[in-house]
């Protein structure tokens, strides 16, 4: 983005559409419908410098191919508002991406019509970096004094990585990232700047003290009606009954009572703002970054010192002084891009996946006034997984060994006991590497999730995973459940881990994360028990279920578990008897992640223990 400054965003969201009314079927799946374009792409500024991207995506798809409708148009988000001061126009370009379906009309006859609901969106943001932020950041209702510039906070990082492509990330307290979008311009800097603690003072001290006095100014008008109704009801004679008067003169001088005390405690809160705004201007540190915590001891009057989460987050501005104001008002001076989209169905995952695949982001780069790389950009060739799958490569770090192509192996030989293991991701060290029957093992005894530092973008169609899993004889019955997690987590390949929020090192689960879970519990009514569960991209149940296993009990307590996966299936074995299979490792679903955990168990007793080793990854 920036550079002649730029903001492309790109969405891809989806609408869900009613099942009853809709069915994909072969006729929509071969329909083929020409480039949709809106009229106000047709003409006009915005138009002429959207005009590059519009034509890359043409290039890729001279004919949208069969299944889908693709429309693109330029919406004006804001009702042609221009940035304030800098005369810089903002507004989106976007493509509309919907499944030709088979609709079933109200008398039972079936029509191939574009779905009803938009399956995907493409969106292009020139010179508008807030909003792709929205989602991201705590925003406030405090703007920078004599500007309209309101103030938000977060921790928002800019990372560039080895084909120069600038990533947005935010991040929170326990340094987990969340990917925002990417960043072009010809500048390595982000259009906002973080606020220092003397202006977020001011800022503060000049809403403050105008919302105060604002408010003594309706007070002062409601006291002065008042006591003009006090002067009527006091001359006025016509009253019948006794004390009827005298009740409504009290109830006005209760009424100017209370109004003072209000205006009092105004004027002594006021006074307050300018005592804690003062010391904040003269602090020492007056000129240093303003956080959250402070902008919430402002805003609600208490101590946030103590909030960590507070503490991790800055406050910021937009930066006026990042626009370069001779240029044309619609030119585009930085651009944002961003993927989001639920391409579930083939036509749209064909569709996306040759964005990824051939795209080439050296069009954005030059639109900013960046110069390409030498190689075209495009999103597999960055090898990262970021907003969702890619068909990028299969990198593989250290080549496979020759014979059985081994993709990771560990049996923490080379580990030192009673420490965590080194490249790994344990929670609160609280899995440590223990010697068990002259072995070494990972030793699991609290929740969490544990998985090594060791990613692939998308696992082998065919691959076998093994490991062996053991735990202390007398393990109580109120003991965790060890788990097995095969997701599908986004993985960056500029920070080298997956997504922190998906992946959540101090849960057995992670969240808005599609995965197979198998889980087991070595004392179920002195019987072995396993389960498989299915999970949605939301972490939502979609299969769970569970049976009894011969293999392993409660003091039978060494199994090796091995999966094999062939295509869609999933082969479960214990001590080499095939006990299970599954049909739910979908081709279009991006399995990339491996860990290892276990369930929360209140009642668990303190030795309960699990031990695992020998874990092996190969590709058949």
């Amino acid at each position: 983005m920036p550079s002649n400054k730029q903001v492309i965003l790109f969405f891809l969201a989806f609408g869900w559409q009613s099942v009853a009314a809709q069915l994909h079927c072969a006729e929509a799946a071969a329909k083929t419908i020409p480039w949709q374009m809106r009229p106000e792409t047709r003409a006009g500024e915005r138009s002429r410098y959207l005009k590059p991207l519009f034509a890359e995506m043409q290039r890729l798809f001279p004919q949208p191919p069969p299944g889908v409708q693709v429309t693109y148009g330029i919406f004006d988000a804001r009702g042609g508002v221009q940035r304030y001061s800098t005369g810089t126009d903002f507004y989106e370009g976007f493509l509309m991406i919907k499944d030709i379906v088979c609709e079933k009309q109200s008398n039972g006859e079936r029509k191939i019509v574009p779905e009803g609901e938009t399956g995907c969106w493409f969106y292009a943001r020139p010179n508008d970096f807030r909003n792709l932020m929205n989602g991201f950041m705590n925003n406030t209702s405090m703007y920078l004094p004599n500007t309209l510039l309101p103030l938000f906070s977060g921790d928002i990082r800019l990372v560039e990585d080895e084909k120069g492509m600038m990533n947005i990330y935010v991040f929170n307290e326990d340094e987990e990232q969340t990917f925002a979008g990417w960043f072009f311009s010809a500048r390595k800097t982000l259009p906002i700047r973080k606020v220092t603690k003397k202006e977020l003072a001011r800022a503060y001290r000049t809403q403050k003290l105008k919302e105060l006095e604002e408010r003594n100014q309706s007070l002062q008008k409601t006291l002065t009606a008042s006591k003009e109704g006090y002067k009527r009801a006091q001359a006025d004679n016509s009253y019948q009954k006794a004390g009827e008067k005298e009740a409504l003169l009290q109830s006005y001088r209760e009424g100017d009572k209370t109004i003072v005390e209000s205006m009092t405690q105004n004027s002594a809160e006021m006074d307050r703002c300018r005592q804690t705004t003062d010391a904040m201007m003269q602090a020492a540190d007056a000129e240093s970054p303003a956080y959250e915590s402070e902008l919430k001891d402002l805003m609600f009057g208490q101590n946030r010192k103590a909030d960590k989460n507070s503490q991790s987050r800055f406050v910021y501005v937009e930066d006026e002084n990042y626009f370069n104001k001779t240029l044309p008002g619609a030119q585009p001076q930085f651009i944002v891009a961003y993927l989001r989209r639920q391409d579930i169905t083939p036509a749209k995952t064909a569709f996306i996946k040759k964005i990824e695949d051939v795209f080439d982001w050296n069009v954005v780069r030059k639109m900013v006034g960046a110069t390409p790389t030498p190689q075209p950009l495009t999103i597999s060739g960055l090898g990262s997984t970021p907003g969702g799958y890619t068909s990028g490569a299969l990198p593989r770090g250290a080549a496979p060994a020759a014979a059985g192509g081994v993709y990771f192996g560990e049996d923490f030989s080379a580990a030192t006991a009673g420490k965590p293991p080194v490249k790994w991701t344990v929670s609160n060290s609280s899995a440590i590497v223990k010697e068990v029957n002259g072995k070494k093992c990972l030793a699991i005894k609290n929740e969490g999730l544990f998985f090594p530092d060791y990613a692939v973008l998308q696992l082998p169609q065919n691959f076998t995973l093994s490991f062996d899993l053991s735990w202390n004889p007398d393990i109580s019955y109120y003991s965790p459940n060890f788990m097995l997690h095969i997701g599908a987590a986004v993985y960056d390949n500029t920070l080298k881990r997956y997504n922190r929020q998906q992946v959540n090192v101090n849960s057995y689960s992670s969240a808005a994360m599609e995965r197979i879970c198998l889980w087991i519990d070595p004392h179920w009514n002195d019987i072995g028990h396993y389960g498989l569960e299915l999970f949605d991209k939301n972490g939502g149940y979609l299969s769970k279920k569970s049976f009894t296993a011969a293999q392993f009990h409660k003091q039978r307590n060494v199994v090796q578990v091995k999966l094999v996966r062939q295509g869609v299936k999933l082969l479960v074995y214990f001590n080499g008897d095939l006990v299970n299979e599954l049909a739910d490792m979908q081709a279009n679903i991006r399995w990339n992640f491996i860990g290892f955990g276990l369930s929360n168990a209140a009642n668990a007793e303190p030795a309960d223990e699990f031990y695992l080793t020998n874990i092996q990854l190969t590709e058949q």
